[in-house]
């Protein structure tokens, strides 16, 4: 379908949106591979306290899921929090690595709410171009990273470097403070 049409079901950018098993999907960001593929992250619902998990989805160029993707075109990331009664995550920035098929995607793991309100913590995670984890990158070889600054974190922006594959994050917090952050590979 044509998503200058309108906003409907089936509609290129929409596809995502309204399956019936991702009602209430949030995309937060967007990136365009040189094969013309979409990959968009988000949430599976927006901040649903211990239930919201990160979404992370690939379409082709004509709006269909990518089955090459996780097997749908769909993957589903959870994250060990560091308070383990907060378990909601929201990816908000993707980027694509250069020089390889890999995704970087960052936001964060915690709680916008009860029990423990605004306690969220930096989550990033390396996916391969076939949606599985990068088990190079990560604690212990999950292809996972959780951060905690020691305040309530959340990933506002993403770079990775061309050269030395170092990832940048822009995060902030809710008292209005800032940090830069480098991962390196």
């Amino acid at each position: 379908a044509d998503a200058s049409l309108g906003l409907a079901c089936g509609a290129a950018v929409f596809t995502a949106l309204c399956t019936d098993a991702y009602d209430g999907s949030t995309f937060r960001s967007i990136v365009l591979q040189s094969d013309g593929k979409l990959v968009a992250v988000g949430a599976d619902s927006f901040l649903n306290v211990n239930n919201g998990d990160s979404l992370v989805v690939r379409l082709n160029a004509d709006g269909s899921f990518d089955t090459t993707f996780a097997g749908d075109g769909i993957r589903i990331l959870t994250f060990t929090p560091v308070y383990p009664d907060c378990s909601a995550s929201e990816m908000t920035s993707v980027r694509l690595v250069p020089g390889s098929s890999d995704i970087v995607v960052a936001g964060y793991v915690g709680c916008g709410s009860a029990p423990i309100p605004y306690t969220n913590d930096i989550a990033v995670a390396r996916l391969n171009a076939d949606g599985t984890l990068d088990n190079a990158f990560g604690t212990a070889g999950t292809g996972k990273r959780v951060l905690d600054l020691g305040y309530s974190e959340y990933v506002g922006a993403m770079a990775i470097h061309p050269l030395s594959k170092k990832i940048a994050l822009s995060t902030g917090s809710l008292d209005d403070s800032f940090t830069i952050v480098m991962l390196t590979e």
